[in-house]
């Protein structure tokens, strides 16, 4: 929309360093902020996920195409920062589509990665009620501390032991 309506103006004005720069600083302060408003949606819901996961590669496909827009060429780093920062919004539409008795292998991925993740406010992006959500954050915690006792308490929860 406006950015592919903005960004050639931007190329004729700027050498294609300061095109780059200001599509990096946009970056930086941009992603964190759509995370945001991700994380403060009200229950998502499975449908809602995969269509934001789809606006999320579209999203990160007009970022990738920002310097082109603006006559300059992406750096390798500016297309990893846009991967990069990208895929954690992504990671949370993931973990919103992933069903419930599914959660304990996915978050030990995460954990295993070294990606923290919100699993309070993962539940509740997916709906779920306030009592199914403590007890599985309560799980997860006892997962933290002992996988296995953790992994059980999950498996319960669910009936698939």
């Amino acid at each position: 929309g406006k950015a592919r309506e903005m960004m050639p103006a931007l190329g004729e004005a700027l050498m294609p360093i300061y095109v780059r720069f200001f599509c990096d600083k946009f970056v930086e302060s941009f992603v964190p902020r759509f995370i945001g408003h991700i994380y403060n949606c009200k229950g998502i819901g499975m449908v809602g996920a995969q269509q934001m996961q789809v606006d999320v590669g579209t999203l990160k496909q007009t970022l990738v195409d920002l310097p082109t827009l603006g006559q300059a060429t992406p750096t390798t780093f500016y297309t990893r920062m846009v991967t990069e920062e990208l895929a954690k919004a992504e990671l949370v539409l993931k973990l919103v589509q992933t069903p419930e008795e599914m959660l304990e292998v996915a978050v030990k991925e995460m954990r295993t990665s070294g990606t923290k993740i919100n699993l309070g406010k993962i539940l509740e992006l997916k709906g779920l009620k306030r009592a199914d959500s403590e007890r599985l954050t309560e799980a997860y915690n006892l997962m933290t501390g002992s996988a296995s006792e953790g992994g059980k308490k999950i498996k319960k929860l669910f009936n698939l032991s």
